[in-house]
């Protein structure tokens, strides 16, 4: 935020201009002031150049934009000014910016677009009046009119003789903004040194500084209006077109009591007080516009200052009030009545500091109304001129005393130099020192530097708020993966079958150890014949053979069971008996048994290693037959 000092402190600082003041106001501000069509253009025209294009470009945009996306429309060494532009817009809160992501404030969008476009309410900028006027008026006259009241307050803070006193309205302000204060309790209206200063600013700055003391005015309850109101009728005003009668019918009582006081500093023009027509005169339609339209106002748009190197002055005006602010640094010597010849002197500008004014506003108002021909020049001034005129001003100051706030204990040279920094960039600084890791600021900026500390502090809490949950993110990732690799695989096909089979291990024949063959002992049977032997062999047979079926694979094609035969033949070797033994079962090399020379099913997996497979039981020991 752009924190620049109030309108009247206690010194009596005096408030400069519109955007300092607007600076100040929370969001909640500018979503009422945001409502007006008319005031969405004043603010959109204080903007700088380059945040008035970021405007333009996403006034039809519905949707946001990142900031890696609006750097791109600049090149890469002008990526500062665009930030500068950016946070520009973002402080009169118009651009909204979340999670890098920028929008436009929608209620900002939407009577924007209205003021651009004509649409809205008819009277956003005002109602024109209606039928013919017989004491109509020109741009001329409004001209002269606004010049001959803002020059009366003007002459009256000077002390120019015959000059009537403004209204109460006006005097108050003069004296409550410090400009002017009385020399006794019931004494008369004298001005200050800031009075002084006062008079050497331009016109829309001396415009300005006497509105947003009657802001203030008004914000303290004084005189019993809302400040968003009045705002919204000076913007209004400076969007009115010159020359033009307004209808003061559709105005509410706050803006038909601002008129009044807005008439007696020359801003619009109006023949009676109940008179129905008002015209805004140069003074208000240039509140937004610049200095350049004041001062054509005054007929003085190409200056008419001359200024030679033996310090002689000549001043092409017939103007009195210009007169007396030249009197306060220069001794005149001659008038004419469009011409004024003067010196200046060591005396005089020692006269004009004991007054308060610096020999920098004397420089700054030697350049702004330098004449045509000088201004050819590079720079605009003599430079033995300015730098006489600053050492005699040292002459009397040598020690400068200012307001200010301490700031010290940072706990490195890193944020030192972060906050020294922004202070520099508003002119606040007035002493710091690196090795002692302190610096102070002006009074009245103490509030903006809080501010920025305060943001700083949001951010980086906002950063390390991701960075933690980054970490938790990554480190229960971590986790999952360390939980999945220390889980041990299921048993393969094989194992379960061998623990299958050790679990029924009566209906198993083991083979031999010594036999490849898998030579079956006989069986004897009493009272039994050979097919009954037969048919009981076959069942135990079936039954084993089915628990040493391994577990389904999806992938394994479902072979049927061969046909079993009984054949009655002795077997060389073998002690001949009158029973029949059982076929013999080929092995596949795995403890399974093939069906009659197919190829032995794949396993889904490899053999776990010899630590995780199940440890066999030994097979039960051999009867001999004798």
């Amino acid at each position: 935020m752009d924190h620049s000092p109030p309108a009247a402190t206690d010194d009596g600082y005096v408030k400069r201009d519109i955007i300092t003041y607007l600076l100040n106001f929370p969001a909640s501000t500018f979503d009422s002031l945001y409502k007006q069509p008319a005031t969405c253009l004043a603010i959109f025209r204080l903007l700088p150049p380059l945040s008035k294009q970021i405007v333009m470009r996403m006034l039809y945009l519905h949707y946001p934009l990142a900031t890696a996306e609006m750097h791109s429309w600049v090149r890469e060494d002008s990526i500062a000014q665009m930030n500068a532009a950016l946070e520009r817009a973002s402080k009169f809160k118009i651009l909204q910016c979340d999670a890098n992501q920028w929008s436009l404030h929608e209620t900002f969008r939407s009577e924007f677009q209205n003021a651009l476009t004509g649409r809205g309410l008819q009277s956003s900028f005002g109602s024109l009046a209606t039928g013919s006027d017989r004491h109509a008026v020109d741009i001329p006259f409004l001209d002269n009119s606004a010049k001959e009241s803002w020059e009366a307050v003007l002459q009256f803070m000077v002390g120019t003789a015959n000059i009537s006193s403004p209204p109460l309205a006006v005097l108050k302000i003069l004296e409550d903004s410090h400009l002017m204060k009385r020399s006794s309790e019931h004494g008369p209206l004298v001005i200050t040194h800031h009075g002084f200063q006062f008079l050497l600013q331009d016109i829309n700055s001396q415009v300005w500084a006497l509105l947003l003391q009657y802001l203030d005015l008004i914000t303290s309850g004084e005189l019993g209006m809302a400040e968003v109101d009045v705002l919204n009728f000076l913007f209004l005003l400076s969007s009115m077109e010159l020359g033009a009668a307004y209808s003061t019918e559709v105005l509410s009582d706050t803006q038909k009591a601002v008129l009044k006081d807005m008439k007696a500093f020359g801003i619009v023009y109006q023949r009676k007080s109940k008179h129905k027509r008002f015209y805004p005169t140069r003074l208000a339609t240039t509140l937004t516009n610049g200095k350049l339209a004041i001062r054509h106002a005054e007929g003085e748009q190409d200056g008419f200052i001359l200024l030679e190197t033996n310090f002689r002055l000549y001043a092409y005006t017939a103007s009195s009030l210009q007169i007396s602010i030249l009197e306060l640094f220069v001794n005149i010597s001659a008038k004419f009545p469009n011409f004024v010849l003067g010196v200046i002197t060591r005396d005089s500008i020692l006269r004009a500091v004991a007054k308060g004014i610096t020999a920098e506003q004397i420089i700054a108002f030697l350049t702004n109304n330098a004449h045509p021909l000088m201004r050819k020049n590079s720079p605009v001034l003599p430079v033995t001129v300015v730098d006489q005129l600053r050492l005699w001003e040292m002459e009397t100051k040598r020690l400068h005393s200012a307001r200010g706030r301490l700031f010290s204990g940072f706990p490195n040279a890193r944020e030192f130099d972060i906050l020294v920094e922004y202070a520099k960039s508003i002119d606040a600084v007035l002493w710091a020192s690196r090795d002692a890791l302190s610096f102070v600021v002006r009074e009245e900026s103490y509030k903006s530097i809080d501010a920025f500390i305060a943001n700083t502090k949001k951010r980086r809490l906002e950063r390390a708020q991701i960075q933690r949950d980054r970490e938790r993110e990554a480190a229960a990732a971590a986790a999952a993966a360390a939980g999945a690799s220390a889980r041990p695989p299921p048993p393969p096909p094989q194992a379960r079958d061998d623990h299958h089979q050790h679990h029924h291990g009566n209906h198993h024949h083991h083979p031999h150890p010594h036999n490849p063959q898998h030579q079956q002992p006989p069986h004897h049977h009493r009272g039994s014949s050979s097919h009954s032997h037969s048919a009981s062999a076959d069942r135990r047979h079936q039954h084993h053979a089915q628990h040493q079926q391994p577990l389904q694979q999806p992938y394994a094609p479902q072979v049927p069971p061969p046909n079993r035969t009984h054949h009655h033949h002795h077997s060389a070797g073998r002690p001949a008996h009158g029973g029949h033994h059982h076929p013999q079962q080929q092995h596949d090399g795995v403890g399974r048994p093939s069906s009659h020379g197919l190829p032995p099913r794949p396993l889904e997996r490899p053999p776990p290693p010899p630590s995780q497979q199940p440890q066999q039981q030994p097979p039960p020991p051999r009867r001999l037959p004798y």
